[in-house]
């Protein structure tokens, strides 16, 4: 994306497509019903998410790295957490 729209455009780009992601979520609790450990887990999940979008802008690519790959782990690894958690916890009450 930076090569065809330029680094600021792929950065906005990526903003958008956070933005959906945290919607889609919303919309999953909601549907699925879940509970407050969900809803921690999302928060987190925001969090890093503008953290993320924080510490990169174009003209500084130098943490684009950290960015992309370890917190974009860190959602992953919350997200997943979270939400089983929240699952087992929801089952066993």
């Amino acid at each position: 994306m930076p090569v065809r729209f330029g680094v600021a455009r792929a950065l906005q780009i990526s903003t958008i497509c956070h933005l959906c992601t945290i919607v889609f979520l919303v919309m999953v609790g909601l549907s699925a019903h879940m509970k407050i450990i969900y809803w921690i887990g999302l928060a987190a999940v925001i969090a890093v998410l503008m953290w993320e979008h924080r510490i990169v802008s174009p003209t500084d690519l130098s943490r684009i790295n950290r960015a992309f790959f370890d917190l974009n782990a860190y959602v992953s690894i919350a997200f997943i957490f979270a939400t089983v958690a929240d699952i087992i916890v929801s089952s066993t009450v």
